[in-house]
């Protein structure tokens, strides 16, 4: 053996070298990432953040409620924070999957924002770590570029442009690790690296990690193409480790994966079977290229931009090197060329970008796979550092040429520059960093470290501004904001008196959409992508805002829609609703939060005499009058009733309409439109008393105010598209009726339920029921995945109303406990174990196989002879 190895002086002089490109790396993503605050004034270095966009509307709520989670007897199973309740499987894969979010749980809510900072921060430096691993796994030489290209990977467009989609980032840090293991897997047929991080990349999100398996089968094609022993010698050695690898890879996930995958929406299903489409072209071919200059990652990005492929000017000059260096062979340019092309027509083409993004259509955010392209370029870049030492300056003047010659077309045909400054500043970049290649060429090593810093100032620019053209677009959560508001918010539940008994809050004002899930509070309005639809329909039908997959309520809806729900307190910065009379005042905070106590909010969970499993009404008012008759038959009086139109006149102005309604009787009159939800736009406005109502999309009843009996309602109605005659027809007036809306609330409320939150995925019921009342109804959405049981006896559940829970009960006094138990975590876990179970035997096995080839080696270098085969040694 070789003793002089293993000197103390020299094995520490290793380790430094080894350790160089990481610490030159992890000291400039740290040093620009606290340039990147002070310059964009974020927390805490100024009132602003990185929460921006989806960030502050959701991802931040999100992170509140999980960091919540482990003080409280809420749960990651299912939520009551969502709309009306629902399974929070989906949304913890996609939004909570990285462990780097357990450091929430170590900073305080007020902090939540410099928390935020952490995590994005960490997720920049294990992206540059990662990198920086891969590209020493075959050459370990030139730390300062390697350094470079890997801070570079950090701060990438995509990672400037997504920096608040924490849950993407992820997959930016293990893309490396993932290509990294395929080389492993490839030369020496050892998968363990691979399987691992491809494991971990679809569990911590399976959007993204979907991704990344297509960028693996990519990446893998490429290996074996560029193999020394040959692509169809590398495949028959490869394409069995290759395939159990990724099959265990998906198993190893199955504990958030199948869970995942059996809480989607159906709508989602449908919308992946139906995606593709009419082939068509994205953008024209040209303006792609506009995207690999300074300050292009813009906020245009987030609706109809194109893909977000900046990774820095020098390394851009390095990709056109690698091509025109004479040093590299062709099969590696070929490569590089074939993964760039294919990347590049999967954005170009609509079907391909459509397969990339899992078979669904992304509304905004384009191109969320365009990290696997910006990877690629680094690589080209990485490998054309390696082989610089055979260029010359022929090849260094034919780059600019073409560098110059790219330029003056972009900017000449395609280029939207807003500013001579930055076009100029990657001009000269351009130029410094061919000057700079020529002296480095020449032995001059101060050179490389000047490149390394160029490419380091060069991210700089870029993310300042991406951030600045983000935040100026969209805004951010500021600190003052965010902490007022959870001020404000704990002042005015402190008004609500200690209750063990569940019941729904809500309130009419918001700071964003997912205000409950910050809160904590059991109420209708928030937004993410798990919304169930039925849920959705539901709350849709009864009068309240909808939009896509968000809810929201603004308490201009009726108040029997309140009670039903059990909305039993309210919080409201503005006058009540009409019809609230019965409303008793807590208490006003300071800031003008006024609570108020619904009397008449039904229990979340209550005694009915009948069932009704399918309402089939489109109409919002009839359905919920039958909701109402099925809970009390023997009432037989709707709650609301419909207001005859007397009189329709075309008015002067064209296309103008009066029409005018006369009330039976005394009450709060609404503004209906029949229908389920179509998201479209509507063709008409309506006045009422020379007042506009807000008509949109997302609501379908509005408050015209209270009436006299006998008084009339005159509405102003202007169209301008659509058929007028259907328009006119369904401008639908109805009338709430307190008197029978109280004589169902006291008889529902008569009945002795009380329901209590033991955590958030189970409910414990005390009741004491008629025989009058043989079901127990609920306003909590239907799911096969309640468990029920009645005095420790499991009892089957219903459907009731089109969409909520119920199920029977003999007459009595019960104990009830309803669990929640999330479908597929007990088979998604068997398969985990079961695979993590083959994947350490297997390393096992391979442990001991390397521990006895070692000592065999070590052997024969010792002295030892080994016998030659029989026929053979003489």
């Amino acid at each position: 053996m070789n003793r002089e190895n293993t000197l103390p002086g020299r094995s520490l002089q290793g380790r430094g070298a080894a350790l160089q490109p990481y610490l030159l790396a992890a000291g400039t993503v740290t040093l620009l990432f606290l340039l990147l605050m002070v310059l964009c004034q974020l927390y805490p270095f100024g009132d602003k953040s990185l929460a921006s966009s989806d960030a502050e509307n959701q991802y931040l709520n999100f992170y509140t409620y999980f960091r919540n989670s482990f003080f409280n007897n809420n749960d990651l199973q299912y939520s009551f924070s969502t709309v009306l309740g629902g399974n929070i499987q989906g949304l913890l894969a996609y939004y909570l999957g990285s462990p780097l979010y357990f450091l929430f749980l170590l900073f305080s809510e007020e902090q939540i924002l410099l928390a935020l900072h952490l995590v994005i921060y960490l997720k920049l430096l294990i992206a540059a770590m990662t990198f920086c691993a891969w590209a020493g796994y075959h050459r370990k030489g030139n730390p300062w570029m390697r350094a470079a290209l890997s801070v570079c990977y950090a701060y990438m467009g995509y990672t400037v442009t997504f920096y608040s989609l924490l849950s993407w980032l992820d997959a930016v840090v293990l893309l490396p690790l993932v290509v990294l293991g395929l080389e492993r897997l490839v030369e020496s047929r050892k998968p363990l690296v691979y399987l691992l991080s491809l494991g971990v990349t679809i569990m911590v999100n399976y959007y993204v990690g979907f991704m990344v398996c297509l960028a693996a089968v990519l990446s893998y094609a490429a290996i074996l193409f560029v193999h020394p022993a040959g692509m169809w010698k590398a495949l028959k050695r490869s394409i069995v480790p290759f395939t159990l690898s990724s099959l265990l890879a998906g198993a190893l996930s199955a504990w958030v994966l199948l869970p995942t995958l059996l809480s989607m929406p159906e709508s989602r299903v449908q919308q992946m079977e139906n995606a593709v489409d009419t082939m068509h072209v994205n953008f024209p071919f040209l303006h792609f290229f506009t995207k690999f200059f300074t300050g292009t990652t813009s906020a245009e990005q987030f609706f109809d931009g194109l893909p977000t492929v900046f990774v820095g000017i020098i390394p851009l000059v390095l990709v056109v090197l690698f091509f025109l260096n004479p040093g590299v062979r062709r099969r590696w340019k070929a490569a590089a060329a074939g993964l760039l092309l294919v990347l590049l027509f999967s954005f170009h083409n609509s079907t391909l970008n459509i397969v990339w993004h899992g078979f669904t259509r992304n509304r905004m955010f384009n191109y969320r796979y365009s990290f696997v392209f910006s990877f690629v370029m680094l690589a080209v870049a990485w490998y054309s550092t390696c082989q610089w030492k055979a260029l010359n300056p022929g090849v260094l003047l034919r780059c600019f040429g073409v560098l110059m010659t790219g330029t003056l077309l972009v900017f000449t045909f395609t280029y939207p520059y807003g500013s001579a400054t930055t076009l100029y500043f990657d001009l000269t970049l351009m130029v410094v960093g061919l000057g700079l290649m020529v002296a480095a060429l020449q032995g001059r090593r101060l050179a490389v470290g000047a490149l390394a810093c160029v490419m380091a100032l060069n991210s700089l620019v870029n993310g300042e501004l991406s951030i600045s053209n983000i935040d100026g677009q969209f805004g951010s959560a500021q600190y003052s904001e965010v902490t007022d508001f959870r001020t404000q918010m704990q002042a005015a539940m402190e008004l609500i008196p200690e209750d063990v008994e569940f019941y729904r809050i809500e309130k009419t004002f918001y700071r964003n959409y997912c205000d409950n899930m910050t809160m904590n509070i059991p109420g209708i309005g928030n937004y993410s992508s798990v919304e169930q639809e039925e849920a959705m329909d539901f709350v849709w039908k009864l009068g309240l805002q909808r939009y896509v997959a968000w809810a929201h309520y603004n308490g201009d809806n009726p108040v029997a829609s309140e009670n039903l729900l059990g909305l039993r307190y309210l919080l409201t910065d503005k006058p009540l609703g009409s019809g609230r009379t019965d409303y008793t005042l807590m208490g006003t905070t300071e800031a003008g939060i006024s609570v108020y106590h619904n009397p008449h909010a039904l229990p979340v969970v209550m005694a009915s005499a009948t069932l009704l499993a399918e309402p089939g009404e489109t109409d919002g008012f009839r359905f919920q009058n039958a909701c109402w008759q099925s809970l009390r038959p023997e009432i037989g009086q709707p709650v609301f009733c419909r207001v005859l139109r007397q009189n329709t006149q075309a008015a002067e102005e064209a296309q103008t309409y009066l029409l005018t309604y006369v009330m039976p009787e005394a009450g709060n009159a609404y503004l209906h439109l029949p229908g389920d939800y179509t998201g479209q736009e509507r063709q008409f406005s309506v006045e009422v008393e020379d007042e506009a109502l807000q008509i949109n999309t997302y609501q379908p009843t509005y408050s015209l105010g209270t009436y006299h009996q006998g008084e009339q309602i005159i509405l102003t109605v202007h169209i301008w598209g659509g058929d007028v005659e259907k328009t006119l027809e369904n401008l639908l007036v109805y009338l709430e009726r307190p008197q029978a809306l109280t004589a169902y609330c006291q008889a529902v409320q008569s009945t002795s339920v009380e329901v209590e939150k033991v955590t958030s995925s189970h409910l414990s019921v005390q009741c004491q029921v008629g025989a009058d009342t043989p079901y127990l109804v609920s306003t909590i959405p239907y799911d096969e995945s309640w468990q029920v049981t009645v005095d420790g006896t499991p009892v089957q559940t219903l459907k009731n109303w089109g969409a909520m829970l119920a199920f029977a009960v003999e007459p009595g006094s019960h104990t009830i406990e309803l669990r929640y138990s999330v479908p597929g975590k007990t088979a998604g876990w068997a398969i985990t174990v079961t695979a993590a179970t083959v994947v350490a035997s297997g390393a096992v096995l391979v442990a001991v196989r390397e521990k006895k080839r070692r000592k065999t080696a070590c052997g024969l270098a010792d002295g030892e002879q080994e016998l030659p085969p029989a026929g053979e040694g003489e």
